[in-house]
């Protein structure tokens, strides 16, 4: 896996976990679209997985909750990862939360719960401190600050985008696999650098798409990307096939 200015990062956040602490905490993930905030948690999860009892990461809440009447179902995947067993009988959400926290009330639980961007995502599939044993540490990754506020949870780390020297290294191991442009490349980098804004996701994901690819190639990507909005908010999907070239816009920051 290719990380560049991830450390100080995952310090900072490792500091908030102190996963040798013998209390209860709630630490939230913020940071907009593509900035990194999963790969910092899984990062932070692999650290320390092997200091729990119990463990768990729950990806994928919001697209989930989406297609879901209620949270049941995300209720049994979770105990079925935590405990390691078949969980079916499940009736409600409120039967979930009583079961969640007689399971886990005693264990010590290492939860990450991604994309969350709903409160009661939060109620029901973490609830509060004394579901869990001590030394648990549930991370809640979300765009949306507020819903750490509205749930008080005041330990938070804001995951930023990346400087210039880092976005440029990024890039480049991704679109020419070694750490900085040769200078024939350079200024054309640059420009995929102007308009990424530091947001790992478009840097890695534009950069894969460059690889191999000539400066003709390179030119033609710069000169779409011109074409596009500047009030466009752009995740970066881009991805050839044949000569076309398709973009994927979110618009929310």
């Amino acid at each position: 896996m290719m990380l560049v200015g991830t450390d100080s990062a995952l310090e900072q956040l490792s500091l908030l976990l102190a996963h040798d602490a013998n209390d209860v905490r709630f630490i939230g993930i913020t940071g907009m679209v593509g900035v990194g905030k999963t790969t910092l948690a899984k990062l932070a999860y692999d650290k320390i997985v092997h200091h729990f009892e119990v463990h768990c990461i729950r990806e994928n809440v919001r697209e989930v909750s989406v297609t879901e009447r209620t949270l049941v179902r995300l209720q049994k995947q979770l105990l079925c990862a935590i405990l390691k067993e078949n969980i079916e009988n499940v009736r409600d959400q409120q039967w979930g939360i009583n079961y969640t926290k007689k399971c886990l009330c005693n264990k010590k639980v290492l939860l990450v719960l991604d994309d969350v961007d709903q409160i009661n995502q939060i109620q029901v599939l973490a609830g509060k401190k004394d579901w869990f044993g001590m030394g648990s540490r549930i991370i809640i990754i979300t765009r949306n600050e507020r819903l750490l506020v509205e749930h008080d949870i005041i330990l938070c780390h804001n995951v930023e985008v990346l400087n210039d020297a880092e976005a440029l290294e990024l890039f480049s191991l991704h679109a020419l696999r070694q750490d900085r442009p040769e200078e024939d490349f350079l200024e054309l980098s640059k420009h995929f650098l102007d308009y990424a804004r530091g947001l790992p996701l478009v840097l890695k994901t534009l950069g894969s798409s460059l690889y191999a690819r000539g400066q003709d190639a390179w030119n033609r990507v710069r000169d779409n990307l011109r074409k596009i909005p500047k009030n466009k908010t752009c995740i970066g999907i881009f991805l050839f096939n044949s000569t076309k070239m398709y973009y994927f816009f979110d618009t929310h920051s």
